[in-house]
């Protein structure tokens, strides 16, 4: 799914499947990119002149998930859900805390996308 995200100096089109995880900053959102896309030309990162929950009504549910106030995350790029810390590793490493009221739900909603990413494949 393709996405047309506004940006300081214009606007940018992105594939949602290259979405690792999008971060609120202040009243813009920080959107974090797979290195391996085609689509981003040495760019880890692109700034959004929207902010985060209204980012979030454009994405596709389940793939993306609100963990944390400041977090919206990409379960495609899901590596581990540390308990101890009560927080989510991303693939590129990045540790995303997970709201204490989020916990069991961010859980269920993980297991909600692999059965449906399961019964695709």
């Amino acid at each position: 799914m393709k996405l047309l995200i506004l940006i300081p100096n214009g606007a940018r089109s992105l594939n949602t499947e290259d979405i690792i995880y999008c971060k609120a900053k202040n009243k813009n959102t920080e959107i974090y990119l797979n290195s391996l896309s085609k689509n981003i030309k040495d760019k880890k990162y692109f700034v959004a002149t929207k902010l985060l929950k209204d980012i979030e009504e454009d994405f596709p549910k389940p793939e993306f998930y609100r963990c944390h106030k400041s977090y919206f995350i990409n379960f495609k790029y899901f590596f581990e859900f540390e308990v101890c810390t009560n927080s989510i590793i991303m693939t590129d490493g990045t540790k995303i805390n997970v709201s204490k009221t989020k916990r069991i739900e961010s859980k269920k909603q993980l297991f909600e996308y692999y059965e449906k990413w399961n019964s695709k494949n």
